[in-house]
């Protein structure tokens, strides 16, 4: 159950994401030759492909990482070309996979000049 609560609060809620998480931790033990997958085995599995403790992974890192960057030394929002060109993200992960889940857990905004850091 601690195995499953764990691997469920790193999945932003989205089921296709839990899917694939439980795929990798169940390869991941298997590898490691883990008999029992415990909360310990899946911040292990977790930690290895970047994601937190909060769901966020290394590309979401990478995106707020360069929009504080960006605002430190323009002191203005941002703007997804800018991102796009500064971070190399594509534009359809940022709009779809990124900034949904950085939005609803209140650490960006979006405004009509473009995007800040809460």
């Amino acid at each position: 159950d601690d195995a499953l609560k764990e691997l469920a609060s790193r999945t932003r809620g989205v089921p296709r994401i839990g899917n694939n998480y439980l795929q990798w931790v169940r390869d991941f033990a298997v590898a490691s030759g883990v008999a029992k997958v415990t909360e310990t085995v899946v911040q292990d599995a977790m930690r290895k492909i970047g994601v937190d403790e909060d769901g966020q992974t290394i590309q979401d890192r990478k995106y707020l990482m360069t929009l504080a960057t960006i605002i430190s030394k323009t002191n203005a929002a941002v703007g997804l070309n800018t991102l796009v060109a500064s971070s190399n993200i594509d534009s359809d992960t940022i709009v779809n996979d990124i900034e949904p889940y950085l939005l609803r857990k209140k650490i960006i905004s979006k405004t009509s000049r473009g995007r800040i850091v809460l």
